[in-house]
């Protein structure tokens, strides 16, 4: 599934095109594989299209609820925290 997801990608970018929206994202996949016969295509599980408001293939049927849900995806995946969650570091104490 990766590589074809990969010569979806190398094949766009051949043709100036971007990578389709969910590489972009890092939305992955999760549909069973639908086989075209002399190749095998990713499809979208029931709950990413209901999800993304797309059909099985990644085609977007509503544009507001897909925008919508892209939104709160990049936010679910933004650091809340102006340090990024991060402790401040532990320095040694020195004495002088």
């Amino acid at each position: 599934m990766r590589g074809l997801l990969l010569s979806c990608a190398l094949i766009s970018f051949a043709h100036g095109l971007l990578p389709p929206w969910w590489i972009l994202n890092g939305v992955k996949p999760q549909g069973p594989p639908e086989d075209m016969g002399s190749y095998t295509i990713v499809t979208f599980s029931e709950e990413q299209q209901e999800r993304f408001a797309i059909d099985a293939h990644g085609e977007v049927k509503d544009k507001e609820k897909f925008q919508k849900a892209l939104t709160a995806l990049k936010e679910s995946k933004t650091p809340k925290s102006p340090r990024y969650g991060l402790k401040e570091p532990e320095y040694p104490h020195f004495q002088i």
